[in-house]
């Protein structure tokens, strides 16, 4: 298992599936907040951490089931269902079987293995940065636009966004005097009430200096601070790779940590806007860092 903080989040996962435990206390391994382990998470495994551990709660149970004598209601508390009824509902729903008739079967289920996270050859892969990340200092920016639900796991997350984007250009053009902004600005967060969901509110806008915004418009505040600055070129589907490896290699090998604030994306000069899929587009991503602290000091 690798050592950055995906990885460590992963192995607290592991460690914990026969034991009950907060989704904070993952993060916490991992060095995130809630909101970047969960996104992140998501991102490299293509399932939310809470599902992740669902499912392999019932697979290690299937398995034992297969292989044991033991009685159902002991495995399902040995997995943290708080009943038999619970367990055999969740097992029926994954594998379209009881664990009774499943024990009874001849051939057994596909059973969801341990994610090997330094299998996705993309988590050290720098391959889609234009030029090496740079630290720099931003101002407060107020940001205006309009907003939608986004799955992170979905396989059409880019393609929905370029959707919103295009949908919400005409509006951003006429807000913004008839003109398209030179910078654009993307940001997400969670959805209220989702935060252990892949669902975020994601904002398409542009700087907004006036008050109050255009009906229908949402602002958010960009904090001040440091920031990592990092160039992405290529088509924006491709951007999950650049996002793992900032996050799974850099951030990791270098002095900084992840401050809790949220990443954006801003699309400006370089960024082909007709051609969004041209390979020498570019986006540009800041993820938002703090020195790390010298454990020896702390």
């Amino acid at each position: 298992m690798d050592e950055s903080g995906i990885g460590r989040g992963l192995c607290f996962l592991e460690d914990h599936l026969r034991k009950t435990f907060i989704m904070e206390s993952a993060a916490r391994a991992a060095g995130y907040s809630l909101y970047h382990f969960c996104r992140l998470f998501s991102l490299a495994a293509g399932l939310p951490p809470g599902e992740y551990v669902r499912k392999r709660r019932l697979s290690e149970a299937a398995r034992k089931l297969a292989e044991t004598d033991e009685p159902v209601g002991r495995i399902a508390r040995e997995y943290t269902f708080q009943s038999h009824e619970a367990f055999t509902r969740s097992f029926k729903a994954l594998f379209g079987v009881s664990p009774e008739r499943y024990r009874r079967r001849t051939e057994p289920a596909r059973l969801m293995k341990p994610f090997l996270l330094m299998e996705d050859f993309r988590i050290s892969d720098p391959d889609r940065l234009a030029r090496p990340p740079e630290l720099v200092a931003l101002d407060e920016t107020r940001i205006a636009g309009l907003r939608f639900l986004c799955d992170l796991t979905s396989p059409r997350l880019a393609s929905d966004i370029r959707d919103h984007w295009e949908r919400s250009a005409p509006r951003i053009r006429a807000a913004a005097g008839g003109v398209y902004p030179a910078r654009r600005y993307g940001i997400g967060w969670p959805a209220e009430g989702r935060i252990e969901e892949p669902v975020l509110e994601y904002l398409a806008g542009m700087e907004w200096t006036e008050a109050p915004p255009p009906a229908g418009f949402r602002t958010f505040r960009i904090p001040a601070g440091p920031y990592l600055r990092a160039i992405h070129r290529g088509a924006p589907a491709l951007e999950r790779e650049t996002f793992l490896y900032l996050y799974g290699a850099y951030l990791p090998a270098s002095n900084l940590d992840v401050r809790d604030a949220f990443d954006f994306d801003v699309y400006a000069e370089r960024f082909h806007a007709d051609s969004p899929d041209d390979p020498d587009s570019e986006v540009e991503i800041y993820i938002p860092v703090k020195r790390r602290e010298d454990p020896l000091r702390a």
